[in-house]
Formats: C-alpha cells, sequence, structure tokens
C-alpha cells in the first residue's frame, strides 16, 4: 500500500473511530484499541459499538475503506468483474487473518495512552514469490512459442489479465492450506487525547502496524536489486521478456 492511501485509511479510522468522554468517567484504552483494530481488519462490530458508541454502518465503513484502499491497484488495472470479484474475497479472508494482539495500556502525562500491540506478519506474498514467478515464465514461455510458430501476439491487456489470474490462483492455492506467520514483533499505537476530549489512533502508528501484518521481505529486495545499476546488464527484447514485463505491475500490489 503507498503513502497516498495508507494515509486516506488512517484519515478515516481517525473520523470514524474517535471518542467522546462525555460523562464518562473511565476510559479503557486497550479495548478501544481492540474494537478499532478489529472492526478495520477483519470486520467485527460488536465491540466497536459498545466501546465507541458508534454504528454498526460506522464500524462497517471502516472495514469497507480498508479493503477499497486494499484493492485499489487492482481496480486500476481494469480486470475483468469475475476476477476483481475473486481478489476481493481474497484479500477480505486474507484481512481477518491477520495476527495482532492488543497488550497493556499505560497512560501517559498528557492524558494519552500508549497500548503494545503485538503482530506477526503473513508470509504469504514472500511464501509464494517464487512460485507466481514460475507459473508466469511458464505462461511467458507459451507466449514465446506461439509467436514463433507464427501465431498472433496476444494484446498487452490480455496477457495482463491471464498474469493476474496466475497471481491468483498461486495465492488462493496457498490461502487454502493455511497462512502462516514470521516472527512476532512489537509496536506501540498510542491513543491521543484531542481537545475536544475525544481520543484516537495515532496515525503514524497505525502505519507502522500495517506494514509488520505482512511480510514484504522479498519485494523489497527485488525492489533493492531492480535500484541497482549492476543489477541487469542485458535489456531484454524478445517476446517472452514481454510477456514477462507484464508481470510488473504485481509487484505494486504485494505491498498490499
Amino acid at each position: 500500500m503507498n503513502m497516498k492511501k495508507r494515509k486516506r485509511i488512517v484519515c478515516m479510522l481517525g473520523i470514524l473511530a474517535a471518542v467522546l468522554l462525555g460523562g464518562c468517567t473511565k476510559f479503557d484504552a486497550a479495548s478501544y484499541v481492540q474494537a478499532v483494530l478489529d472492526a478495520s481488519y477483519k470486520g467485527k462490530t460488536e465491540q466497536y459499538i459498545e466501546v465507541t458508541g458508534g454504528t454498526k454502518e460506522e464500524a462497517q465503513e471502516i472495514f469497507r475503506e480498508k479493503l477499497d484502499v486494499t484493492m485499489a491497484e487492482f481496480k486500476e488495472t481494469k480486470l475483468s468483474e469475475e476476477l476483481e470479484d475473486k481478489y476481493e474475497s481474497l484479500f477480505r479472508d486474507l484481512m481477518k487473518q491477520m495476527y495482532y494482539k492488543v497488550g497493556e495500556a499505560k497512560k501517559e502525562e498528557n492524558g494519552s495512552y500508549a497500548v503494545t500491540v503485538t503482530a506477526k506478519p503473513i508470509l504469504l506474498f514472500d511464501e509464494t514469490y517464487e512460485e507466481f514467478q514460475k507459473r508466469a515464465e511458464m505462461y511467458a514461455k507459451e507466449v514465446t512459442d506461439q509467436v514463433i510458430k507464427g501465431g498472433e501476439m496476444p494484446s498487452e491487456e490480455l496477457m495482463q489479465q491471464e498474469v493476474y489470474r496466475i497471481y491468483h490462483e498461486v495465492l488462493d492455492e496457498r490461502m487454502k492450506t493455511g497462512v502462516s506467520y514470521g516472527k512476532p514483533k512489537e509496536v506501540q499505537v498510542h491513543v491521543v487525547r484531542q481537545e475536544s476530549g475525544a481520543y484516537e489512533l495515532a496515525g503514524q502508528d497505525l502505519e507502522a502496524l500495517d506494514a509488520l501484518l505482512i511480510s514484504q521481505e522479498k519485494l523489497t529486495k527485488k525492489e533493492m536489486d531492480q535500484t541497482d545499476p549492476a543489477a541487469s546488464k542485458e535489456e531484454p527484447t524478445d517476446s517472452k521478456a514481454e510477456a514477462v514485463d507484464s508481470t510488473a505491475s504485481l509487484d505494486k500490489t504485494e505491498r498490499q
């Protein structure tokens, strides 16, 4: 997820998840963080309504907005309606399997709270990276062989659709066997008290938590390799390379 889109969802959380103290005498910061995170990532509404006094519609909007931001890259690529629906279903299920554990809340001098959240990164994209590359290259070879035999070169749009279909196939197969997680890491999520008496989660802390929930290790390594001038000295020129190039846009979506 790029920075612009990440900030958009953080802003949405700030708007929808603020709590007015009113006549309340006690605020449970840990329960508040749990409720907001559950509404955002898992679509759970009951605790959000109980803790914040918000509505079910507000809680559902938080989850919907989070999912829309995750799907934004796919919508921009003009996938078929069927394939877009498949990706949305996959990411909806993936979000609900994100692991985070809300710990103790400590009150700070300024009236805000610091809540420790332990996250374990989902390894889905790291674990499927090689398999996706393998299948994409197989498809590229099929296109190459077809052209060599006098067949017509598929349009860029058709190749892109097929590459995204392959990517979904790989992700879905791995999801069905169950996701695995990396080593746990902690992040401090601050529940900031506003002048109005409302509480909201600090945007930069939500960004930090987002970054921990899904591993991007292999994608990050590839990006570093691509920025190294010595990483590749030859420019691909054949039709196989053109087909492989159609996978490039998927690298962006693996950040989600």
